[in-house]
């Protein structure tokens, strides 16, 4: 609901920054929660017109890089990471 509610196109930026870091926070504690297509559509905030938006969203896809690159699209996992691989959680 979260995200319904915060993160959609109608909303204002700064509602936007807002849900997309409180999703990064609920990650960072479990990382269960975020399901593979909610993942990709949150990632495809990186090209969003607004900076805000755009950082939170690119700090989204860093964490997901370290705790399960799999998730990622390719291009958003980075060079060397191959999709099988389950990264590290510390």
């Amino acid at each position: 609901q979260l995200c319904n509610y915060f993160i959609n196109d109608k909303s204002r930026p700064e509602a936007m920054v807002v849900g997309l870091k409180t999703v990064r926070e609920l990650c960072v504690r479990q990382p269960l929660v975020m399901s593979e297509d909610l993942l990709q559509d949150l990632a495809q905030y990186k090209k969003y017109r607004e900076k805000g938006v755009s950082m939170a969203a690119r700090s989204l896809i860093g964490l997901f890089r370290i705790l399960n690159p799999g998730m990622l699209h390719k291009k958003d996992r980075g060079k060397g990471v191959e999709k099988d691989d389950p990264g590290t959680v510390e």
